[in-house]
């Protein structure tokens, strides 16, 4: 510095200039390989991360066109039957013969909508369920969500019902062992109509638990195990509402009048379980939502 003050202002100038382009041609060259090194580093990190996403997005796409198509059907299949027992005056006459084919269809429409939903549940635990769109997020949801409104005892809560026991409702890990009793493995899909009559003929008792819940099954809003079938043909209606085709869909009205069946505390319980599994920006769902919270 003592220099640069000998120095006449000109040549100052000049030396101030030529000690910067100094310093920028050490910086430049010094740092340049290391920058680049970073911004190529956080570039490759970048790509893997798209690509991971890419990926995984995709496989769930893929497990989802894989299982949609089985998983409409079935709960199109049992909403058909929840919708018959309501609308024919003598069906709850039909329940309570376990040999009897109305009770069997009905077991069997059951069971059917929980081996898509757990199996579907199953492949997709496996992928990064943080990467799917919207639309393949909200179908993960709506398929945990029609096993839970099986299992969950919350759905009676602030009613006199423990859950201690399966009397109106099902353990989470019996309809998993229901569910392995009701696969045929040999050929990576469930039993066939005709494969059941079979089983149950030949005495299997591991299906017992929803024959007992059909069996002492009656049309009365007071009884918890109705209220709970009610709640399942709601968030199955919810189900194809959002994710089924024109035909399969239920209308708002509908879904009020199904609401009626339920007590306050029923309708209130399930409109949680909707919120807290994020579904409300589903359209069936957010119709559900609506219904749920409003006085019908």
């Amino acid at each position: 510095m003592v220099v640069l003050k000998a120095l006449d202002p000109t040549a100052t100038a000049a030396a101030v200039s030529a000690i910067v382009a100094l310093a920028v041609s050490v910086m430049a060259t010094f740092l340049s390989p290391m920058v680049k090194y970073r911004f190529d580093q956080r570039l490759e990190s970048r790509k893997l991360e798209l690509t991971y996403r890419a990926e995984q997005s995709k496989a769930l796409r893929d497990r989802i066109a894989h299982h949609k198509g089985s998983v409409l059907s079935a709960v199109e299949e049992l909403n058909d039957r929840i919708r018959n027992y309501h609308d024919k005056a003598e069906a709850p006459t039909w329940l309570g013969n376990s040999t009897g084919y109305y009770e069997r269809t009905f077991a069997f429409r059951i069971i059917s909508v929980w081996y898509v939903a757990e199996r579907f549940t199953r492949e997709a635990i496996y992928i990064d369920s943080a990467v799917a769109l919207p639309g393949d997020s909200e179908f993960v949801r709506a398929m945990r969500l029609n096993l839970e409104v099986w299992s969950s005892g919350s759905l009676f809560d602030g009613l006199p019902y423990s859950g201690a026991s399966e009397e109106d409702h099902f353990f989470r890990n019996r309809i998993t062992s229901i569910v392995e009793e009701f696969s045929d493995d040999m050929l990576s899909r469930s039993l066939t109509w005709t494969q059941f009559q079979q089983t149950l003929d030949d005495g299997n008792s591991r299906f017992a638990p929803v024959f007992g819940y059909l069996d002492k099954l009656e049309r009365d809003p007071a009884q918890l195990k109705y209220q709970r079938l009610v709640a399942v043909h709601l968030v199955g209606a919810a189900t194809l509402n959002s994710f089924g085709y024109d035909y399969q869909r239920m209308s708002p009205e509908h879904l009020k009048r199904i609401a009626a069946r339920c007590g306050p505390e029923v309708r209130a319980n399930l409109r949680q379980l909707v919120l807290r599994l994020h579904l409300q920006d589903s359209v069936g769902f957010r119709e559900l939502v609506e219904v749920l919270g409003t006085d019908v």
